[in-house]
């Protein structure tokens, strides 16, 4: 783990690459590794490194141009830190590029296949997708991000709403700076916005148009995805990593990462195949740093020569198991086919699959052909001649695939390409990635990422008083140490108290503790993590007041059934994944006056409190007394709590009932769980528990509803 000192100066080398001076930067335009993923790194790596240099703090006004996945990333990292945000998109609608599309977009096929490459998620403190088709991704990523921004668009301040998003924004026209307002920043459509700094978003564009026609982006919805209908013949120019996608798209049914995936691992020679394929991705950017310190220029040939090493019998299969479509595409660059893979310009396993494709397949030899040499283009005509060849490509359907036009990007902005030209920008960030490899520097911090991202959520949420928070702390820790003592040597088990309020009309729970348990607990952070009311089983336990007992054994489809009920659908793959066998969540509840006719009143019970536990052994709960130990222990918490309230040692406030803000839509959650169809039904020990939960009911419940969101002291 880094020394602060060490984080601080990393912070500073690394914002370097981005700075534009006197509070301005733009994330990545110039740099190798141009993913989705990798500019969401980039967003959060400015943003750390921001926050870790106190740059960024509560309060801080911050103008976003550009509403894509960098923007939307960095802007979903600041709202969780209390961070002003007034956001320009110049299209109608966030993330312009990918809503509609149909392409398939991977987080981590880029580097393949390096550690980690074929994850098909992100593992991000905010907006985590999964691979797909690229019109599902970015709906499921504005989901998440309109959830975040909803949360703080809605509560006003002195200084107004926390979020400002200005679609069809016009081009930026003007930013002066004044001692009082900070930056002014005006578009040609009379949108002004006030703020402390300035992050320009503005991604990579689409492609260069060129002097012959004007061509389609790479992110319109493809045909080359579809079957060849009318028996098109497509010439794609250009030795990209889209023009290589269109090619192998074109070739391939129903392409997708993860299919090809399992095809690799599919023989008992994919393991040489992909040792071999990391030895010459890990070697070819040795040799690349090394000429370029020298600098001289690297063969040219190289990684074409390292595939022809490589025996078919260790890809044969691959071949074997595709299916192929019948199109027929010419691919066109200015260089002959063994210099085309130039891995950081191109992925590795995209070039490796093309060079199969051209060189190794079998029986549809035609289906892709190469060309190379500069060529003729005939505008009027629209003849396409490449000079030596004797076909004219005049009746093929044409992509042209010459790079993005980022100077067009920076003319969105009046004066950003001087800025740009005059921090030399493009030099430093075409020098700093020479393996297309993103690294997050938050992890280097040694800490939850969750607690560095979200630090702020809750700052401005009255605290629970030091006595009550003590009383919370003392209960879990004592309960962690008595179930450690009750259990077997070693038994993997963490637990945590959740509390309930509402704020602006909406339930929220947050924890309220931090995990204790079995070392490993230590590990884990989220203490003021908040969450909506209806996530979980934490969410089951606050809106039906009843304890949940879930057994995952070995069966993950009902146990993914059970994920979805609970509205985890964005954490399932997270979940599945985890060591985790057993899930017990017990609301502590507190009695709630409803209504009063005549002389009787009806009370009801609410949850106060949540207690969540979880344990990575399936028979945690079925060791003796770990139910009698929970239940002695609760028993014990809200005498002492109640105690202190009397002692006018806590304060409360015994007239709120947060539960006023459900509707009846809002009751009928969770609607599934309960019939039978969880794994602690019928459990023995949680049939015992809940027996005895009846019998000591007066025990376990608090005498009223408290609320500590509003205490004073």
């Amino acid at each position: 783990m880094l020394t602060e000192e060490e984080k601080i100066k990393s912070a500073e080398k690394y914002l370097d690459l981005f700075d534009l001076g006197d509070n301005q930067y733009i994330i990545g335009i110039y740099q190798k590794g141009v993913t989705i993923h990798d500019q969401q790194i980039r967003a959060l790596n400015i943003f750390y490194c921001l926050h870790l240099l106190g740059k960024i703090k509560k309060g801080t006004r911050i103008g976003i141009i550009g509403g894509g996945f960098a923007g939307l990333t960095f802007a979903a990292a600041a709202l969780n830190s209390k961070v002003y945000v007034s956001l320009f998109e110049k299209h109608g609608v966030l993330l312009p590029l990918q809503s509609g599309c149909n392409r398939v977009i991977h987080p981590n096929i880029y580097n393949f296949p390096s550690k980690g490459s074929t994850d098909p998620k992100t593992d991000l403190p905010v907006l985590n997708w999964k691979w797909g088709k690229a019109e599902d991704v970015s709906t499921k990523v504005k989901k998440q991000f309109s959830d975040i921004s909803k949360l703080f668009s809605d509560r006003k301040e002195k200084i107004g709403k926390y979020y400002r998003e200005i679609l069809n924004a016009g081009k930026i026209t003007s930013i002066t700076f004044d001692d009082i307002n900070g930056y002014i920043i005006s578009d040609d459509k009379s949108n002004v916005v006030n703020c402390d700094m300035i992050i320009y978003a503005i991604g990579f564009g689409v492609e260069k148009s060129t002097e012959y026609e004007k061509t389609d982006s790479y992110w319109l919805c493809t045909k080359l995805t579809q079957e060849n209908i009318g028996d098109e013949e497509f010439l794609i120019s250009g030795l990209g990593d889209g023009a290589f996608m269109d090619v192998i798209t074109s070739q391939v049914r129903d392409f997708d990462y993860d299919k090809l995936i399992d095809i690799i691992n599919s023989d008992a020679k994919s393991e040489t195949l992909i040792t071999l394929l990391n030895d010459i991705r890990q070697e070819y950017f040795k040799e690349l740093l090394e000429h370029s310190n020298s600098g001289t220029a690297i063969d040219p040939s190289y990684i074409y020569n390292e595939f022809e090493k490589i025996n078919k019998r260790y890809y044969q299969h691959i071949l074997d198991k595709l299916e192929f479509k019948n199109f027929k595409v010419v691919l066109h660059g200015k260089v002959a086919f063994e210099q085309i893979f130039k891995v950081g310009k191109v992925s590795l396993l995209n070039s490796f699959l093309l060079y199969i494709l051209v060189k190794k397949r079998t029986g549809s030899k035609q289906a892709i052909g190469y060309k190379h040499g500069k060529f003729k283009y005939d505008k009027d005509k629209r003849t396409f001649k490449i000079i030596g060849d004797k076909e004219n490509h005049s009746s093929h359907t044409k992509y042209f695939r010459y790079g993005t036009n980022k100077e067009e990007l920076l003319t969105l902005v009046d004066g950003l390409d001087e800025r740009v030209k005059k921090a030399g920008i493009k030099e430093k960030q075409e020098k700093s990635i020479h393996d297309g490899n993103v690294q997050k520097l938050w992890e280097n911090d040694g800490e939850d990422y969750e607690v560095i991202f979200k630090s702020a959520w809750y700052d401005d949420i009255p605290k629970i008083s030091g006595n009550a928070l003590q009383c919370l702390e003392t209960y879990t820790r004592l309960l962690a140490t008595t179930l450690k003592q009750t259990v077997p040597e070693k038994t993997n088990f963490r637990l945590t108290m959740h509390k309930i309020y509402e704020d602006a009309g909406i339930l929220y729970y947050q924890q309220i503790t931090p995990y204790y348990g079995s070392e490993l607990a230590r590990r884990h952070g989220g203490y003021g993590r908040i969450f909506g009311w209806d996530v979980g089983s934490v969410g089951y336990s606050i809106l039906k007041s009843e304890p949940l007992l879930i057994l995952r054994k070995n069966n993950d489809e009902k146990y993914e059934e059970i994920l979805a009920d609970l509205n985890l659908d964005a954490r399932t793959e997270d979940l599945l994944k985890s060591k985790k066998k057993s899930f017990f969540t017990f609301p502590i509840l507190g009695r709630v006056e409803k209504d009063t006719k005549g002389n009787k009143t009806t009370t009801q019970k609410h949850t106060n409190f949540v207690l969540y536990l979880d344990s990575e052994d399936e028979d945690f709960f079925s060791h003796e007394k770990v139910f009698e130990v929970i239940l002695g222990a609760t028993i014990s918490f809200v005498e002492a709590f109640e105690s202190l309230i009397k002692k006018r040692q806590i304060t409360v406030d015994k007239t709120l009932n947060p539960y006023t803000v459900l509707n009846s839509e809002d009751k009928k959650s969770f609607k599934n769980i309960g019939e039978g169809n969880l794994f602690g039904d019928n459990f023995k020990p949680y049939e015992t528990f809940k027996t005895m939960l009846k019998e000591k009911d007066k025990m376990l419940v608090f005498n009223e509803y408290y609320s500590l969101s509003y205490d004073k002291n």
